[in-house]
């Protein structure tokens, strides 16, 4: 593809995409949009295309890891290669995201430990040369704390918590969400999670963490109940099952080893309701179904063996059995069973 007809596909296609709600649509055609700008070969359009995919990622809970790292990492080069010119790219830009490819690194197991480590030394030492306060570290190593242990290398998870309860500025990082209960308590503040600098447009998508919260809670609700109220179970259930299986394999793997064991629990309350009342495709990967719709006894199965096939694959990566041992105590909540670490 020529420049001159890139840019002009550009021209058009940045306007739209900018105005457009944060969704899996806006991710998709700022992928594209990077996609064209390279094939162009303009610097500007390659800046203002990896920035666009960054926000729409990450404002619409899908920050992947094979699609955030790559662009944020050319956005760093292209900084570091001349800071003074680099071509719209600042270290406010980069101070914003750094801690959210982070995020996303964090959350896939192919990422390997030592190069989270590496990151988040490099982001500490940038974070001190661009003169930000040690806050904006916080929740970054909170994460680091929840996926590898409490190494001695690392400050614990009560020290950060104590931190972000007493930052001068009372702002809390939104990347500390394994602790978001206990800072509810420590910090006096409204909100826990805030997107930097501006408000998301709004839309009607539903990001796959919330969707996952509310299968739990549906779930819980029929547990609690029973499962003889039958139409209440299959008029709940199957449309979040639906917006799980579109929006998972989009979705980090961290977030799907949140949907899944739901999506499992979910179909295995359906099972017990009416195993007749529909049958549900399963995303693409996942089972030997293929495009077949699925029983709930083998859509349940096939979801708990992948969701324990990515916990093995954190726990591998992480040195340790957090995510598996995590795993076992989501389900057992969803269920209403008690669990013991």
């Amino acid at each position: 593809m020529g420049d001159a007809v890139a840019r002009e596909r550009l021209r058009r296609l940045f306007p739209e995409l900018e105005a457009r709600p944060h969704d899996l649509g806006r991710m998709l055609g700022w992928a594209e949009a990077v996609r064209l700008a390279d094939a162009g070969d303009a610097r500007d359009d390659q800046v203002r295309a990896r920035i666009g995919l960054l926000d729409a990622a990450t404002g619409a809970g899908l920050n992947r890891a094979d699609r955030v790292l790559p662009a944020f990492a050319w956005l760093l080069a292209e900084y570091d290669r001349d800071p003074a010119r680099a071509g719209g790219v600042s270290a406010a830009t980069l101070v914003r995201f750094y801690p959210l490819a982070l995020w996303g690194a964090m959350m896939d197991p192919a990422v390997f430990r030592g190069r989270l480590i590496d990151l988040t030394n490099d982001f500490a030492a940038r974070v001190k040369l661009w003169g930000r306060g040690d806050d904006d570290l916080t929740g970054i190593r909170l994460l680091l704390v929840h996926h590898l242990g409490r190494e001695s290398r690392l400050p614990t998870a009560d020290r950060l918590v104590h931190r972000l309860a007493t930052a001068a500025d009372r702002r809390i990082p939104q990347l500390a969400g394994p602790w978001a209960f206990r800072l509810a308590k420590a910090v006096p503040v409204p909100k826990l999670w805030e997107i930097p600098d501006r408000p998301l447009r709004a839309s009607a998508y539903e990001m796959p963490h919330d969707v996952a919260a509310r299968l739990r809670r549906a779930v819980r609700e029929a547990c609690s109940r029973g499962v003889g109220r039958k139409r209440d179970v299959a008029n709940t259930l199957p449309p979040l099952l639906r917006r799980a299986f579109r929006l998972g394999p989009h979705a980090p793997v961290g977030i799907r080893l949140e949907l899944w064991p739901a999506a499992a629990a979910a179909c295995e309350v359906l099972e017990a309701a009416d195993p007749r009342a529909v049958r549900l495709r399963l995303p693409p990967g996942l089972g030997a179904q293929g495009d077949q719709p699925a029983d709930f006894s083998v859509a349940a199965a096939a979801l708990s063996a992948e969701a324990d096939r990515l916990a093995a694959a954190f726990d591998r990566r992480n040195g340790n059995g957090l995510a598996s041992a995590r795993l076992r105590r989501d389900r057992a909540f969803v269920l209403g069973r008690d669990y013991h670490w």
